[in-house]
């Protein structure tokens, strides 16, 4: 099919095998050959709509690739004579013998999805769901035929169907695997609609609280408050069952979220809880102690008024321990420094000279340097970067470092050139420039601190 694909779009075939031009049993070097031949067809500078549709098909298909086994139907394979299978004296059957027979209804209908009738599996399988409302492996299925054709039902997701699994499971098994990669990727959609009240699911105490960590991770970091507080209020009337080590060890986690920016109601909600567990102060301690760690933390961090934003967001995500939250957070910091670098510039300035900022300013230079010993970074040798340096200077007319320092930075971003290597080409220049310009810069940490920040961005 793809070779006859016309250039009107509206004649393709929905089915994102089919507009490839290959088989639903196509490995992935296969499904990669054939969208990079449509797209030298369909370049996206004069085909867009079609590019788009090829690139969400090339997707589509990937997806269905790594799902495409996820539920293989349960097959019997009967012979005329069936050897025993453990017998290594009985040859196999020709293929024209062996007769496959479904188990059951189920695989029956998932037998459809593996020969491509995707909608008519999909009415099957609703209509198995509706006779069978306690089993979470259906919800499954639909859960995944959802996510590769999610054209087969115009009113409902993937999430509707992972929520009932989840819920049809008490919170248990492979559905709360799957959703906490859809928090991880997803975490608008994963806490809201179908998912909004999933703790008021009937489940054991310890999964209950193991799902609401969760949550509360993907909650935090993206600052979902109300989402926290209604978590708060579905496990505080179940309060009594939980281990009360395990509770604070929740509500000590939620309070270095919330005590960041205190939103009510969750936050008054987290310290009214954490109040009816202060018996544990002594057994205990470590917990009480990391609350007292948390104030401090926010209270250095409401501080530092003249901090950029993006740094702020890195030492706070940083200091929660959010799994690759602070990391998001500095991506973000990066890119506003690539696209801003005076106005970053000068906000670095002014938080280095604030003393109730430095703080925060150490701790952010910290993060960046880690990440930057754990980052391959480009080297030119000594004499490209000494011509670089002449050629700047001599356009700039040197006229004095501050004149000429946010035009070196940006001039240090766009080639990828890091401070300290001009330092090292420079401090030997036989040029009375390059050198003057080397004292000034080996001794401005704040540029060589930006730079490390947008550079983190190009890498």
């Amino acid at each position: 099919m793809a070779d006859e694909l016309s250039e009107d779009p509206r004649n393709w075939p929905q089915d994102p095998f089919e507009l490839l031009g290959v088989e639903m049993s196509a490995s992935e070097t296969d499904i990669k050959r054939a969208y990079t031949r449509l797209i030298r067809r369909f370049k996206p500078e004069h085909f867009p709509e079609q590019f788009r549709l090829i690139r969400e098909a090339y997707e589509s298909a990937l997806q269905g690739l790594k799902w495409r086994n996820f539920f293989p139907p349960s097959t019997l394979t009967p012979t005329r004579d069936t050897p025993d299978p453990e017998s290594t004296d009985s040859p196999k059957p020709p293929e024209s013998e062996t007769l496959h027979v479904p188990r059951n209804a189920v695989d029956e209908a998932w037998s459809l999805v593996v020969a491509g009738k995707f909608a008519e599996a999909y009415v099957r399988l609703v209509e198995l769901s509706h006779t069978q409302p306690e089993n979470a492996n259906l919800a499954l299925r639909l859960y995944w035929l959802l996510a590769v054709h999610p054209a087969v039902d115009s009113e409902r997701t993937r999430h509707d169907w992972l929520s009932a699994a989840i819920k049809r499971s008490r919170l248990t098994a492979e559905a709360t695997t799957l959703y906490r990669r859809e928090l991880e990727v997803n975490p608008d959609a994963a806490l809201t609609g179908p998912y909004l009240r999933l703790l008021d699911s009937a489940s054991t105490p310890e999964s209950l609280l193991s799902v609401a960590r969760s949550r509360l991770a993907a909650a935090g970091l993206h600052r979902m408050w109300e989402v926290v507080d209604i978590d708060l209020q579905a496990l505080a009337e179940r309060v009594g069952e939980f281990d009360e080590s395990g509770w604070l060890s929740y509500l000590v986690s939620a309070m270095g979220h919330l005590g960041f920016e205190y939103p009510a109601p969750a936050y008054n909600r987290c310290r009214q809880l954490l109040a009816g567990l202060k018996h544990l102060q002594l057994r205990e301690s470590w917990a009480f102690d990391q609350l007292e760690e948390h104030e401090q933390m926010t209270r250095l961090w409401g501080a530092g008024m003249k901090v950029p934003k993006a740094v702020l967001d890195v030492v706070r995500d940083a200091w929660i321990g959010a799994s690759g939250g602070w990391r998001q957070a500095m991506s973000r910091a990066s890119a506003w420094v690539l696209e801003y670098p005076s106005p970053a510039l000068q906000q670095f300035d002014q938080a280095a000279s604030d003393h109730e900022a430095r703080p925060l300013m150490s701790v952010f230079n910290q993060l960046v340097t880690n990440l930057m010993q754990s980052n391959n970074s480009t080297h030119y040798p000594s004499g490209v970067i000494r011509g670089h340096v002449r050629v700047f200077l001599a356009e700039k007319k040197y006229s004095g470092y501050a004149a000429i320092r946010s035009d070196l930075l940006r001039l240090l971003l766009r080639e990828a050139i890091n401070p300290e290597e001009v330092v090292q080409a420079c401090i030997v220049d036989p040029e009375y420039a390059s050198r003057l310009l080397v004292e000034s810069l080996r001794n401005d940490p704040v540029l060589h601190l930006v730079w490390q920040t947008g550079s983190l961005g190009s890498q």
